[in-house]
Formats: structure tokens, sequence, C-alpha cells
């Protein structure tokens, strides 16, 4: 029982090391699991006896509630001694003596479902994709653009969103309410909500609603970038983040164009920004050598016309309580145009007089919005969302990785490119749970050697793990959900779980070999004796793990597939126990000589008193 325990808390302990904010999301699972583990083990041990030991026999011939639940105990231990006697033992005999065919015909199915992974009918999406009511539009108009111009775009995707809805059914049918935030983001940025129906009231889906949106929207000249979402917990934003970096400022915007161009190609990729924003129009000032020549400086020429164009500080006074600044600066028919600018009188430290524009050179250019560096390294991040009826993020990366990002190295040497947001999140908590999960395996596989005092006992019963990891993949198939990163955890968890049932079935046939009985009948009757625990812990905790399973509310959905891995897992795990570990251990016990000639034909009557 203790290393039954110690086992699943094994499993568990890598949950409580993943990075990033799915390993906050999930830090509580594993430190639950673990401390009911040690108290369910405390209480077996030194409370249960207890309880047991002042417990009374019910009649079962007598009336009333607990003779009646006697009753049914007795029933269903008598239908099931008869199961496995005349359905399970039977099976069990011919699966031992043609025990090469059975684990031919398990392997033949664990390579059937890697296949079908492999094939990417299986789609991996490192967050669980629930949809939520609420659909956000993001809005952003270039910068420098009057607040105006703002409103009015931030109008124009309202009203398209009121028009989506009416192709739904009546407005109030479709939806629960709406807000326009046009500012609220900033001048130039702003966020339409729409908030619909509960799901159980509507026949389409948000993804839907978007798509009607768009159409509604439609070209719109002004706009910056649009975003949509509609997804709750973590998976709500964006589904692919590349930064590039590059020391250039021109080739990096360029290579970021190219890039957001290209995922314009790929179907089910949308809301496609390439993280460069033109910022406000502004004059760049380089003093001339002739300038120079008299004394004048950048700072002396920035500082006059700030004091044409702002003003200059001629006074101060007091005024009651306050004090008051006086400024002086050029009159407003002087500073309204460029010409005003370039016409514009500046003095030479010697007191001599010169035009701006024979002073210094000016050049149009525009302000930098923002400057990101991540190590020190200039970068632009491109994002865009996908749409998972129509790709997956991870197919798009590889393509990205085989052609895309090549190509662009070799237009713009020196170009380097990373993956950021959800990507770079699952890349650290991806690489953290598989070196939890070898860490994890060879401390369980440590544990069975020193109990068993055998490497290649322990070996076969880890050999379940694999196939519960198909079955939680063959799980996710049947029931539609694709794999993520909540997957793993279960999977991560299975393989705890699952070697229970390895180890006490081979614990049981070592204890009969050890009192004379053949190996080969040892573990026949071993497998009988540990059929029904073996069986009935797999089906109570698929039983239990069912309402999870089979819930459709989006509050409980980010977990089913964690309920989907362990479920499925544990329930199919259960038949390579019982039926293709007996006939591992035959073979391996038949690959020595001497063994092999003391083994007995199976179905032999032993004595196992």
């Amino acid at each position: 029982m203790l290393l039954a325990v110690l086992t699943n808390v094994v499993a568990f302990v890598p949950l409580l090391y993943v990075p990033g904010q799915t390993g906050r999301f999930f830090a509580a699972i594993p430190l639950v699991v673990i401390t009911v583990f040690l108290i369910s083990l405390f209480e077996s041990l030194f409370i249960l006896p207890a309880h047991l030991a002042h417990s009374r026999a019910v009649d079962p011939r007598r009336h009333g509630l607990l003779p009646a639940i006697a009753r049914l105990q007795t029933r269903f231990a008598k239908g099931f001694e008869r199961f496995t006697h005349n359905v399970y033992a039977p099976l069990l005999a011919l699966t031992l003596r043609y025990r090469g065919m059975t684990v031919a015909v398990f392997l033949g199915g664990l390579i059937v479902v890697g296949a079908w992974y492999e094939s990417g009918r299986l789609n991996f999406t490192f967050d669980p994709r629930i949809e939520g009511d609420r659909v956000d539009a993001e809005v952003r108009v270039p910068f420098g653009a009057p607040f105006s111009e703002t409103v009015r775009v931030a109008s124009i995707i309202e009203q398209a969103g009121l028009r989506a809805a009416e192709r739904f059914g009546p407005r109030d049918k479709v939806l629960a309410g709406w807000m326009n935030g046009a500012g609220r983001l900033g001048s130039n940025a702003a966020d339409v909500n729409f908030v619909l129906v509960p799901q159980e009231q509507r026949d389409f889906t948000p993804a839907d609603y978007v798509q009607v949106w768009r159409e509604e929207i439609g070209p719109l000249p002004g706009l910056e970038s649009l975003y949509f979402e509609w997804e709750v917990g973590p998976s709500g934003s964006r589904g692919l983040t590349v930064q590039l970096s590059h020391p250039d400022r021109t080739t990096l915007e360029m290579a970021a164009r190219d890039l957001a161009s290209t995922l314009h190609t790929y179907a089910g990729v949308t809301d496609i920004d390439d993280g460069f924003a033109a910022g406000k129009p502004q004059l760049d000032l380089t003093i001339t050598d002739q300038a120079r020549s008299l004394g004048l400086t950048h700072e002396a020429v920035g500082r006059q016309i700030r004091h044409a164009y702002y003003g200059a500080e001629a006074l101060r006074m007091q005024r009651a309580r306050n004090e008051v600044k006086v400024l002086v600066r050029l009159p407003e028919a002087e500073r309204r145009s460029l010409a005003d600018l370039e016409n514009m009188i500046v003095y030479t430290p010697s007191g001599g007089q010169m035009p701006l524009v024979e002073a210094v050179d000016l050049t149009r250019t525009r302000a930098h919005t923002e400057i990101r560096r991540v190590n020190a390294q200039r970068v632009l991040t491109v994002t865009a969302n996908i749409d998972p009826e129509l790709t997956n993020v991870n197919k798009v990366r590889a393509d990205l990785e085989a052609n895309v990002f090549p190509q662009l190295n070799a237009t713009y040497p020196g170009l380097t490119f990373t993956y950021g947001g959800r990507q770079q999140e699952e890349i650290d908590a991806m690489k953290a749970l598989v070196q939890g999960l070898g860490i994890s395996l060879a401390v369980i596989f440590a544990m069975l050697a020193a109990v068993y005092r055998s490497y290649g006992e322990a070996l076969i019963t880890m050999l379940v793990v694999p196939f519960a990891v198909a079955a939680a993949l063959l799980g996710h198939v049947v029931m539609g959900y694709d794999l993520s990163v909540v997957s793993v955890l279960g999977i991560i968890a299975t393989c705890g779980v699952v070697v229970n049932g390895g180890l006490v079935l081979t614990v049981t046939m070592n204890e009969l070999v050890a009192r004379g009985v053949p190996f080969e009948t040892a573990a026949l009757e071993a497998s009988k004796r540990r059929f029904r625990p073996i069986l009935l812990t797999s089906l109570t905790t698929f039983v239990g793990l069912a309402p999870m399973i089979f819930e459709t509310s989006p509050q409980a959905r980010y977990l089913v597939p964690m309920a989907i891995a362990l479920g499925f897992g544990i329930l199919f795990s259960a038949a390579v126990v019982l039926l293709m570990m007996p006939a591992c251990h035959l073979i391996i016990r038949g690959l020595s000589p001497s063994r092999a000639a003391a083994a007995m034909s199976i179905g032999q009557p032993a004595d196992v008193r």
C-alpha cells in the first residue's frame, strides 16, 4: 500500500514545477492530490483497522437496510466470482497460451494510435480553447490620428457588430449587452465588447458570430489593426507570436512586413499584426556646416524653436495666493504652417541672424511609438490569431520553421527569430514537463525494482505506461477534444496511477512462486486473484471522473482534457495489466532455459493454499 501511494505522489510532483502562467493556474491541483493521498494512507494504516476491529457482522437473513445491503453485496460478489471463472479465466488462459500473439496485438494497437497522432489528425493546442459569452474587438488607428477618427472607426465596428447580431435573430435574443470603449486604452485605441446570451439559449458559437462580424465590417480605411477575442482562460490571447531581431531598424521593419504578408497566405490565420506602427510625424533637424561655423548648436536652435512656438518665460508675478508665469512666443499667424517654421529667424551667439532653413536641414520622419528590447536586442513582434477549425498553431509553426524562416534569413542576413507570448510559455512548460516525467518515471522504476529485486519485472510493470498514454490519446479522439497542456498534465498523473495494478499483480505472483507454485500457474492464479480489485479500481475511477468528462459548461471544460487522460488511461490500462502483463512475464521467464524447463502447462491445478 505504501509503495502504491508513493508512486502516485511521485507522478504528481512534476506538476508542482510547471513554469509560467500555466504552472500558477494548476499549482493547486498537485498540492491537493498529494495531500489527499497522504491523508488516505494515514487513514488506511491507522484509522481503518480500528474501525474494522469494532465492526460487527451483519446477518443478511434479518430485515432492515443493512441486511439488504449485505444481501446485495453477497449477490454482487458471487456474480463477480462467476464472471472471473467463466469468462476471464478462460480468456486469460488463451492469452497466456498464445502469449506472443497477445503481446503483438497490444503492440499493434499501440502503433496504430501512435501513427494516428503522428499523421496530424489529432491536433495539439497548448491551452484548451474554451469559448465564452463575451466577444471583444480590439481596435487601433494610426498614431497621431485625432481622437475623432478613433471614435469614427469604433462606431463603424460597433454598428457592424449590431448588424451581425441581427443576422442570427432578434437583437434581444442574441445579445445580452454591448459597450463601445473608444479611447479607454489610449487616444488611438478602442475596444468594442458584445456579450452574447448564454450558450444554452443560442444555436451559434462566438466564432460564428465573429465570422459574420468580420463580413459586416469589410475593408475599413484608417484602421491600423483589428483583433477579435472570444475565449476565456489562458487561451484567450494571440495564438501566434514571433519576435524578430536585427541590428538595423529598417531591415527589421521590412522583415516584419514580409513575415506578416506571408502569414496572410495561411488559411485560418487572422488578425495579423506586423508589430510596426508608424508614429506621429516629426521633423529631424541637422545643423548645417554654415551654421556650425557661426557657433550654432542643436541645443541652441532647439531652444529658440521651443521659445518661438511654446513660449519663453518673461516674468513671474504674484496674483493673490497664486504665482503666474508670463510666456512670450510668436504670434499665431506666424506659426501656422511649415513655411513659417522654415522662414523663422534664429540668432547666432555673436548676435547675427539667419533663416532656420539655412541653419538646419529639415527631414520629415516619424517618431517611434515604442522601442522593445529583449536581451539588449531590438525586436519587433509579429502576432496573429489562429482559427482552430481551419488550422493548428503547431502546423503553422512547423511550416514557418521549415520554409519561411530560412527564406527570410537568406533575404535579410543577421535576422533572428524567437517565439514569444504563449509559444515561449509552451516551450518552457513542455520542457519542464518532459523533464519531470522522465525523472518521475525513473524514480518509479527504481522503487519497483527495489521491491521486486528484479529489473526485468520492474520493466514489465512500466510497460503499462505507454499503453496508458495511447489510451489517453484515444480518449481525446473519442470525445472530440484536441490535446493540450492540460492533457499532458493528466497523462503524467496517469503514469503513476496505472503502475499500481501491475504492482499488486506482480507481488502476488512472486508470493505464489516463493511458495513453490510453478511460474505459469502462478501467473494465472495471481491474475485471477487480483482481477476484481484491479478491475473495480479502474471502473470506479472512470465512473468518478465521468461527470467531468461529459461536462459541457465553460467553467469545467478547461479541466475536461485532464479527466479524459486520467479516465481512459486508467480504464484501458486494466486490460493491459490483466491480459498482456502476465503474457510478458511468461515471455521474459521463457528467455531463461533453466526457468523454462520448470514451467508447467497453463491451466494445470496448483497448490495455492
